[in-house]
């Protein structure tokens, strides 16, 4: 659980790295915008990851089936709609911090001696 933390923040991270990296390389702060919001997908994968492996370990906890179910209805609405609403562009940062609260929340099981 600890390395899924690790990996959690990290993937917290790499939008915020690369996008000041590149913006200060290329001494436009839009690049660098630009490119922060690309590297999210580095960050979605991470995420889906974690969860994969979250679900490995814990498959009965019912928030993590909730962030699948979000994760299917995100991408549902990305493929099939193709109105002018953005709405559901809020959904990754939402299913960001559920995971992490999945995540962090969960206490560490000791080991039974």
């Amino acid at each position: 659980m600890k390395y899924l933390k690790i990996l959690n923040t990290i993937a917290f991270i790499i939008p915020f790295i690369i996008g000041i990296g590149k913006g200060i390389k290329e001494q436009d702060a839009g690049v660098g915008i630009i490119v922060g919001l690309v590297s999210t997908l580095i960050t979605g994968i991470i995420q889906l990851v974690i969860a994969l492996i979250y679900f490995y370990h814990y498959p009965g906890e019912k928030l993590i089936k909730i962030y699948f179910v979000g994760v299917i209805v995100f991408f549902s609405f990305l493929i099939f709609t193709k109105s002018g609403n953005d709405w559901y562009w809020s959904f990754p940062p939402v299913l960001f911090l559920l995971l992490s609260y999945i995540i962090y929340s969960k206490k560490e099981n000791p080991v039974e001696v």
